[in-house]
């Protein structure tokens, strides 16, 4: 096992440093490996944290060998395949026009020489140029898989410390080339930044089985060199996998021929390292999605199932990456969420279009596009009812403002019998008594006139005056708020976030999906998140947690604009009031985008769409046109049912004559003032029985 990088001196980092890493097998059957490091002295902090990833890269690479009991006393040589291609591989280089990339060599045993990066150049590789050897036995497939997993991932990576990268991969084994492209599949080798270009000598059908046989030669952006004639590496031909062209699907190209002294010349319309992903011309693409209104929704016709109209922002958004780019939308039948993701994760469908979370564990699964909708996950709750309460009358004014009323009546009705009592103008019969004098001055406070006679003196008439503006206020500001309190009563508390959502509820659901999200609550350092995890059950859809949700104390999380849209279908009454509420403050906001097979190498084209969209605000304009619409439909349908409920001679008192959805006056917005009649009755009954019978024992 070999390992070695050397970079270049002109590298952004400003590192010149190799690395080479031997293990040998002694006579007593000992593991001794040996790491060799030259290095600058002076290095920044930045400099000494590549070379630590270098060293660590060599001490797993050591211990896996002795994991493995891979050792050569001697490497032994092979013919060396890449030093024959070296001439082809530097005008391939050449032709790559990025000035920041890299290459890293990996062979199947093939020796390296510093021959072949001399005739390369640094120039053809500013970042710098890594190599990988793998040594085994003459037969590849006897080597035991773990150990060019681990060096795939060495050099996965070295690839993360370029900006882009080519790998040179090289043997005549198609087996080891088919090999290699599931270990480069499975430890993330290739990424959608990266050129792949195989080196091999072999037959066309070969060429064609290893172009067609795997994801990472025929999607990603990946060539084969095909050394021909004698083998001296005087004539090569260029070949390349196009998934979609205008040859039709699944299509091979040859390139380009090279010879000696002469170069490159293209034998078709396409570029070295063509495009494989701007265009599509036409083919269906296949995506995975299922109904959630606003973002993706589907109606099939009746009586004909396999015609299904899309709709939504999110198909709006796809839709338009499809015209840019020439495919159709073929949408992969699934029966839940999670075969939505799965079928994203093994390959099959190329985008799950319909936005999700980003979650972390989630990225190990699959990759992410760019973010382009920023939502939250809300609860629903079922709307408190209101309870009868005899305080109807009461909560109109503050406590404050009736006890300053009482005080202002009590000193008003003593102002009134000490003004009659002194005034000279009155006679003895005429006189008022304390309790008269209280009844006048509740009598002017609720509106009424004055029924006896008061003196005429000036400032008889300013108190009087007076208190007649303040009744007026009173009287004023009390009826407009019990107007307004009888038609918007007040509700009891509700929950709005959610502290106040785990103290009252008992239960919480959330549809298959939120499997990922209680997990992730779970291994939360909140303690919140922790009890929300524990009272979360999973449910088949949003239909079953919402109407679970009107039982009361239970909660269901989804995401609000789907919430909202599917309480204003489903859980609306004909006078436009709803069942369910969505909280004023979000569980868990976060970012939301499309998931992507890892490394999937059509990723920047797919996020160029969806920031070009962003950017021109059409899916804000989608969302709001798709919002109004739902409205009118369920207006539209509230008007039907209306219209058949008097048809056939029901009466529905939630709506006037002019069809407009009214609030009516129930028994509980009056429960006061019957309360209050119904006192002052029994407090009547009292007084007249009282009377009654004291009448027996007292002469008149």
């Amino acid at each position: 096992m070999y390992i070695s990088l050397n970079k270049s001196p002109d590298l952004s980092l400003g590192l010149k440093a190799s690395s080479i890493l031997q293990i040998s097998k002694g006579k007593n059957n000992n593991i001794a490996f040996e790491t060799k490091i030259s290095s600058n002295i002076g290095l920044r902090r930045q400099k000494m944290s590549l070379l630590k990833t270098i060293l660590l890269a060599a001490h797993l690479l050591s211990i896996m060998a002795t994991s493995l009991g891979l050792y050569s006393s001697a490497i032994r040589m092979k013919p060396d395949l890449t030093e024959m291609a070296a001439e082809p591989i530097r005008d391939i280089l050449a032709e790559i026009t990025e000035n920041r990339f890299s290459t890293i060599f990996i062979s199947d045993g093939y020796s390296v020489h510093s021959s072949v990066l001399e005739k390369i150049g640094s120039s053809a590789a500013p970042q710098g140029i890594g190599v990988i050897e793998v040594s085994s036995s003459d037969n590849i497939s006897n080597m035991e898989a773990d150990s060019p997993e681990v060096l795939l991932s060495t050099a996965r990576e070295l690839r993360k410390l370029s900006w882009k990268t080519l790998v040179v991969v090289t043997s005549s084994n198609s087996s080891f080339l088919t090999s290699f492209s599931n270990w480069s599949l499975s430890k993330r080798l290739v990424g959608p930044e990266t050129k792949l270009l195989a080196v091999t000598r072999t037959n066309q059908a070969n060429i064609n089985q290893i172009l067609r046989s795997s994801w990472t030669f025929s999607m990603m952006n990946a060539m084969v060199l095909n050394l021909e004639g004698a083998g001296n590496g005087t004539r090569c031909s260029l070949y390349s996998h196009m998934p979609y062209s205008p040859r039709g699907k699944d299509q091979i190209y040859k390139l380009a021929t090279w010879r000696k002294n002469r170069g490159f010349s293209l034998t078709s319309e396409l570029q070295i390292f063509p495009p494989k992903f701007n265009n599509f011309f036409g083919f269906a693409v296949p995506v995975t999605a299922l109904p959630f209104p606003p973002f993706w929704d589907e109606k099939k016709p009746p009586g004909n199932s396999s015609a299904v109209t899309y709709s939504g922002t999110d198909f709006y958004l796809l839709d338009a990456i499809a015209q840019a780019h020439n495919f159709t939308i073929y949408v992969v039948p699934t029966k839940d969420w999670g075969e939505v993701l799965d079928k994203v994760e093994i390959r099959e469908s190329y985008i799950a279009s319909v936005f999700h979370a980003v979650l972390p564990m989630r990225l190990k699964r699959f990759d992410y596009s760019s973010v382009y909708e920023y939502s939250s996950v809300d609860f629903s709750f079922a709307k408190p009812e209101v309870k009868p309460q005899w305080q109807s009358l009461y909560y109109p004014l503050s406590q404050g403002v009736w006890i300053s009323t009482g005080v202002l009546l009590v000193i008003m009705a003593g102002l009134v019998i000490t003004f009659v009592r002194v005034s000279d103008s009155f006679m003895e019969k005429n006189r008022l008594d304390t309790g008269t004098a209280l009844l006048e001055t509740l009598g002017t406070l609720l509106g009424q006139n004055l029924s006896h006679g008061f003196p005429k003196s000036q400032s008889w008439r300013v108190l009087l005056g007076f208190w007649m503006i303040f009744a007026f206020i009173f009287g004023s500001a009390f009826r407009g708020n019990l107007i307004a309190y009888l038609t918007l009563p007040k509700y009891p508390p509700r929950p709005e976030n959610l502290k106040e959502l785990l103290r009252v509820a008992e239960r919480i659901t959330m549809p298959p999906y939120g499997k990922d999200f209680k997990a992730f609550f779970s291994q939360s350092d909140s303690e919140d998140f922790i009890k929300l995890a524990k009272l979360m059950q999973i449910v088949p859809s949003v239909h079953e947690g919402q109407e679970q949700a009107l039982q009361g104390r239970q909660g269901h999380l989804d995401t609000r604009r789907y919430q909202e849209h599917y309480i204003a279908q489903f859980h609306t009454r004909i006078d436009g009031s709803t069942k369910l509420y969505v909280a004023r403050d979000g569980v868990l906001p976060g970012k939301s985008a499309w998931p992507l097979p890892h490394d999937a190498p059509y990723a920047p084209v797919i996020n160029r769409g969806l920031i070009a969209v962003l950017e021109a605000s059409l899916y804000e304009h989608w969302s709001k046109q798709l919002i109004e619409e739902t409205k009118s439909e369920t207006r539209r349908r509230l008007r039907e049912k209306q219209a058949m409920m008097v048809q056939e001679g029901i009466t529905d008192h939630s709506t006037d004559s002019s069809g407009q959805a009214t609030m009516a006056l129930t028994l509980v917005h009056i429960q006061g003032p019957l309360m209050l009649l119904l006192i002052g009755h029994i407090l009547a009954l009292s007084a007249f029985a009282s009377e009654y019978v004291l009448s027996f024992y007292v002469k008149v």
